[in-house]
């Protein structure tokens, strides 16, 4: 979505932990795997992945066009909610891709997770995401009515989250998503530097 970019977006640092990029935040950051539930990215990104080396977790049936990346990784998908975040080998649910990495960072044991990028709405300039437009698609990005949609179904989540002690955090100067706490960029450097994170 639109965030604002971090002081280092481009994450220069060494995280401890799984790195997981959403869509292109996959190929403009560090990260370890990518996740996407969008065809047209895939698509569009899946020679930069193969170049970049980097596996991606996709949307089973969405490979129509292509064939599938060398390092990919297909998954079910319930394209919702509504339901906790699934624990099957296969599957990731949530109905946007974001939704889908978390389900992920869960399914890798992760105890603390970080959401960075994760507002929920266009940025200050109206921006649809913090790295340059999709070429293939004018304008791109969700609709203010997806992002809100999005934004208010992280409840069910919220609540698994906490029934396993997962604690989840959202790294943000402004956010729609009210589910998890907030940090600055400080308290989360601070935090993954003192091996809290």
């Amino acid at each position: 979505t639109g965030a604002e970019e971090p002081e280092s977006v481009t994450l220069r640092f060494t995280l401890r932990g799984l790195v997981i990029g959403v869509n292109d935040a996959a190929i403009h950051a560090r990260v370890h795997v990518a996740v996407t539930m969008d065809r047209l990215w895939l698509e569009n990104r899946a020679e930069t992945l193969d170049f970049l080396n980097l596996p991606v977790h996709f949307r089973a049936g969405i490979c129509k066009r292509i064939k599938e990346p060398r390092l990919g990784i297909p998954f079910k998908n319930n394209n919702s909610m509504g339901a906790a975040m699934s624990t099957t080998p296969g599957e990731l649910y949530g109905d946007n891709s974001g939704a889908c990495a978390v389900n992920l960072a869960f399914k890798q044991g992760s105890k603390n997770i970080y959401l960075l990028g994760f507002d929920m709405q266009n940025g200050p300039h109206d921006e649809r995401h913090w790295y340059p437009p999709y070429p293939w698609s004018e304008g791109g990005g969700s609709s203010d009515g997806k992002l809100r949609q999005w934004s208010l179904e992280w409840a069910n989540f919220a609540q698994h989250f906490k029934q396993e002690d997962v604690v989840v955090k959202s790294v943000s100067t402004r956010t729609k998503l009210n589910n998890f706490p907030v940090i600055g960029w400080k308290h989360f450097m601070k935090e993954i530097t003192d091996g809290r994170g």
